[in-house]
């Protein structure tokens, strides 16, 4: 008992450690901080998977209307699009989109859209 009383202050720091009269408390005290710090790491990894899951929904999204929007504004400046435009813009970035947009109005055919 006593070398516990001695190394836990060291194994965790910060850690009020409360006076302990034999090791079946001690073993209780070490199951319970050890459930509260995984209780701890598994809210703090779900939180980052949502703040991670919520930027990689936003940046589709995002991606998915400036495709749109550029789908839109060819179809209305040249008529029909060809399919393997359409392939095109479903692989294309969001960046590569945008620089597609500012040129529908700056060219002559569709295909100088993409030059």
């Amino acid at each position: 008992m006593e070398w516990l009383r001695r190394r836990l202050p060291q194994w965790m720091p910060g850690v009020t450690i409360p006076q302990l009269l034999d090791l079946q408390e001690i073993q209780k005290m070490t199951r319970n901080s050890a459930q509260e710090w995984k209780d701890m790491h598994h809210r703090v990894g779900l939180r980052e998977g949502l703040e991670q899951g919520l930027e990689q929904g936003l940046e589709q999204g995002s991606t998915a209307e400036a495709r749109n929007i550029l789908l839109r504004q060819l179809r209305r400046r040249f008529g029909d699009v060809p399919t393997e435009i359409e392939i095109r813009l479903n692989a294309a970035s969001r960046e590569q989109l945008e620089d597609w947009i500012d040129r529908v109005y700056e060219v002559e055919t569709v295909a100088a859209v993409f030059d």
